[in-house]
């Protein structure tokens, strides 16, 4: 018979069962990543601080209009920019922890202060 065809549906089955397997142990590894950094309070510290050092600077940036939208998007993917805000979170974690939580206290008065923040 011409226009018939023979359809190996085990090797079908079996080809999907391995895609699904593959995929859900991608998944898996990705969820089990993501608990990680959920209850890392590094990983918080460093998203705090790229979003006020990198995003904000870069969100107020874009909205004047001194840069455009694909060099904000080029800035913020970059890979150093995730190494930039760890370091400075590392660094901050490591002054407050060395020099004492009302040195770090009277450095942002003074930092405040002279953006005209302070009381």
């Amino acid at each position: 018979m011409e226009g018939t065809r023979r359809v190996d549906f085990y090797r079908s089955h079996s080809e999907n069962q391995d895609t699904l397997e593959r995929h859900i142990g991608k998944l898996d590894y990705l969820i089990s990543k993501k608990k990680w950094e959920f209850f890392n309070p590094f990983i918080w510290l460093t998203r705090t601080v790229r979003w006020i050092l990198i995003d904000a600077t870069l969100w107020l940036l874009r909205s004047v209009g001194i840069i455009n939208v694909n060099r904000k998007n080029k800035v913020r993917n970059h890979s150093l920019s995730d190494k930039f805000a760890g370091t400075i979170t590392l660094l901050g974690s490591l002054f407050s922890v060395i020099a004492g939580w009302d040195s770090v206290v009277k450095f942002f008065h003074q930092i405040f202060g002279w953006l005209g923040l302070s009381e």
